[in-house]
């Protein structure tokens, strides 16, 4: 059985659905950290904070910055309710 090829960090696309941490508040931009390097994130919904430590998700990449959602919004998509910081309860979005 032959295994995946492993994500190139120089090419960002091949990241995609790939598992990051906030380094910082994503507000909506910031820093993330992916397999032991420091990349610059922004939030896939701009209006969506992203407190430090969250894990988040790539979905995309703009040039060399990584588009990421909170982990818990993948929850949110599917119906379910998510808390964000500020206790506010957002719907998900479907179809991204």
């Amino acid at each position: 059985m032959a295994s995946a090829a492993p994500a190139r960090l120089d090419r960002p696309e091949t990241l995609l659905g790939a598992r990051a941490v906030a380094q910082e508040r994503l507000a909506p931009g910031g820093y993330v950290l992916l397999g032991g390097e420091r990349w610059r994130a922004e939030s896939l919904r701009p209006h969506e904070v992203i407190a430090p430590g969250t894990a988040v998700i790539v979905r995309a990449a703009r040039g060399l910055t990584l588009v990421v959602e909170a982990e818990g919004s993948v929850a949110a998509r599917k119906g379910r309710e998510v808390s964000h910081e500020g206790g506010v309860g957002q719907p998900g979005v479907a179809g991204l």
